[in-house]
């Protein structure tokens, strides 16, 4: 059985190492260029057309949560989340989430979990494919990824300035950090 005191360190050390490669990635991703984007039309739940440049609101930056859809439930799981992060998210950047199924399957979806968020139908998945958000043909998965597009809009331009992925244990869902204190044999 490993020394409890040398183990307990060497977590501490990788926490610590975790935590600076975060920082470190999030530079880099700073330093990446931006990609200019068309200003998309998208379909709120309500069944409006509304166009990317609108989801900005009174800001000029915008958090695009690209999702799989109601069906999925890792993103169903994230966005349960986003209802208690919202209002924080929202006192520095406008946040949206786009999915690629129809308005009123994306309407019954927010109504009967209680999501507070602006949810908007990406119905073709055009707009997630040109983002990156889409598998390519031939891969052990064909159809949308979840993931996220930070946009700037200025002087009427709209620029992606960062994305990010997600996935089973990423920062973006609280809930992979807590089962990764469980027992093995209950994540």
């Amino acid at each position: 059985m490993p020394d409890a005191a040398k183990l307990q360190k060497e977590l501490e050390t990788a926490e610590k190492e975790y935590f600076k490669l975060r920082e470190k990635m999030a530079a880099m991703r700073r330093k990446l260029p931006s990609q200019p984007v068309a200003d998309v039309h998208f379909t709120s739940t309500s069944g409006k057309k509304v166009k990317l440049s609108q989801l900005f609101g009174k800001h000029d930056h915008l958090i695009l949560v690209h999702h799989m859809g109601p069906q999925c439930p890792y993103c169903t799981l994230w966005a349960d989340g986003y209802n208690g992060q919202g209002y924080f998210i929202e006192k520095k950047a406008a946040f949206a989430v786009a999915a690629p199924k129809a308005p009123k399957v994306l309407a019954d979806a927010a109504k009967k979990r209680g999501w507070k968020f602006t949810f908007v139908s990406d119905e073709d998945g055009r707009f997630a494919k040109e983002m990156g958000f889409w598998s390519k043909p031939g891969d052990k998965w064909e159809g949308p990824w979840p993931g996220v597009s930070v946009f700037a809009k200025k002087g009427g331009k709209i620029t992606r300035i960062s994305k990010d992925n997600f996935g089973p244990g990423d920062p973006y869902c609280p809930a992979f950090h807590f089962f990764d204190l469980l027992p093995a044999d209950k994540c």
